[in-house]
């Protein structure tokens, strides 16, 4: 059967005639004592020898239900379409999730939670009969054909079939065969799963497969690429080798004409999950990184494994070293995220930043930067000076970070009560002269209300004064100073 050809079949071919023999990465066994959990640690905790394998992540395996977990809301939308002679297929994330009994299916924060909260039906119905059957379906496609209902189990995309196309045409165009599976619904529907693409096996033991050509399936959607590895990194799922092929031989140059949208939620889910160091890997092995940021360092990946899991935080490790500024207008990234990635790789390294010793610049650092963001630069710097020692910069740290926690501790007090009194109220009632004798009672009665030998009241506070003026017992030293008649 001959390939068909799509629009980066050129670059492929030209490429993978250039490629010297050799070059893709041969198959290593896992060490002896290698843990089997070392994506959830940071790279910094095992030995060189033991980070090379870190791409290579064994598959997870999965306990599948016979029938997959549905909404009975889903059910009610296709019983209202089924007397138009309309049946609704139940596709793609929500009903592969639904299959899946352990381990439950991973959701990072960029993806919405644990469940997942879309649902995507596909009809043979017209749109004019989706209008009239559902009063608060919103067009979601510019041509009007793609509609979406809001319900109690999350949002519902209904995907009306194109006039000539039936449910095996729509799957046939799906990515990955895991996602290429329909379930019936409603009253005709018996649950039996529809799968002409082996999707339920490669689902099972973790195997990320394309549906059909994988050069095709991503010269159609270059942003599956990116879908791919992500898949890879938050879900334990292997590439399959012809796939993993088509990602080596795929032109970046169509990967950066993709959504800037699109490219920037699967980036995201990508440096959340636990496998971040080898999705990042697995992202420079096939030179798909400079599509996203121009620049990247070597061990970006590395340094990005240790950080917390926050897309700002993640994002400016990567970055650091890299042509920042660019990268986040061409993925459209929020005002509130690239300034604080801003901020974060303009403060690398933090001792150095700023004349940090003055007092103004310390308070501007702290405004510049968040707590968690300075104790994440901080952890980042000393991770640094581990592997290059620098004395005099690993002093300079330490000093910045115990001037940070005094800074942190002096805001965290709480503010001193107003006093009750005031030099115009002592003038009036002790007939004083403004001066500086007044501002050192001020500071006397301050005292007594802060060490508690006087209660913050105006009376009693009149009173003390009264007697230190008078020098009384347990009252400090009159003060020099005029006092009217």
């Amino acid at each position: 059967m001959a390939r068909r050809i799509g629009p980066g079949a050129k670059h492929r071919a030209s490429s993978a005639a250039q490629r010297p023999i050799g070059r893709r990465r041969p198959i290593i066994a896992r060490p002896k004592g290698f843990p089997t959990d070392a994506s959830r640690r940071s790279v910094c905790d095992f030995p060189a020898t033991v980070r090379i394998h870190a791409l290579h992540c064994p598959p997870v395996k999965r306990r599948l239900a016979h029938a997959p977990r549905i909404p009975t809301v889903l059910d009610e939308i296709a019983r209202q379409l089924e007397p138009r002679g309309a049946a609704v297929h139940l596709v793609g994330d929500a009903l592969r999730d639904g299959l899946i009994e352990a381990p439950l299916p991973l959701r990072s924060e960029a993806d919405g939670g644990a469940a997942p909260r879309r649902f995507t039906l596909v009809t043979d119905a017209r749109p004019d009969a989706l209008i009239e059957g559902f009063a608060t379906a919103v067009p979601t496609a510019r041509d009007g054909a793609c509609f979406r209902l809001n319900t109690v189990a999350g949002a519902v995309d209904l995907h009306p079939l194109p006039e000539g196309r039936d449910l095996a045409d729509h799957l046939a165009a799906r990515d990955f065969t895991q996602f290429a599976m329909a379930v019936r619904l409603g009253p005709s529907g018996d649950r039996s799963l529809i799968d002409p693409h082996g999707g339920r096996g490669d689902l099972e033991s973790g195997t990320l497969r394309a549906v059909g050509d994988p050069g095709v399936m991503l010269d159609r959607d270059p942003v599956r690429a990116l879908r791919a590895i992500r898949l890879f990194a938050c879900e334990g799922d292997a590439l399959e080798p012809a796939l993993r092929e088509a990602l080596d031989e795929l032109p970046s140059e169509l990967l950066g004409r993709a959504s800037p949208h699109r490219l920037r939620r699967e980036l995201d889910a990508l440096l959340l999950s636990d496998r971040v160091l080898a999705a990042l890997r697995l992202l420079r092995a096939t030179d798909l990184e400079r599509a996203l940021a121009e620049g990247v360092e070597e061990g970006a990946a590395e340094r990005v494994a240790a950080q917390p899991p926050r897309v700002h935080l993640r994002l400016a490790a990567w970055l650091l070293g890299a042509r920042t500024g660019r990268a986040l207008r061409r993925l459209r990234y929020s005002p509130h995220v690239a300034n604080r990635v801003l901020a974060f790789v303009a403060s690398h390294p933090i001792e150095r930043c700023t004349a940090w010793q003055r007092p103004s610049n310390l308070r501007k650092l702290a405004q510049r930067l968040d707590a968690d963001d300075r104790r994440a630069l901080i952890a980042l710097r000393r991770q640094e000076l581990a592997r290059e020692p620098d004395p005099e910069a690993s002093e300079a740290l330490e000093q910045l970070e115990r001037a940070l926690v005094a800074l942190e501790q002096d805001a965290a007090l709480p503010p001193r009560p107003k006093l009750a009194v005031d030099g115009r109220v002592l003038i009036d009632a002790l007939a004083l002269e403004p001066g500086p004798q007044l501002g050192a009672l001020l500071d006397h009665l301050r005292r007594a209300v802060d060490e508690g030998r006087t209660s913050n009241d105006r009376e009693a506070l009149i009173a003390l004064a009264r007697t230190r003026l008078a020098g009384g017992a347990g009252a400090e030293p009159r003060p020099s100073g005029s006092v009217r008649d």
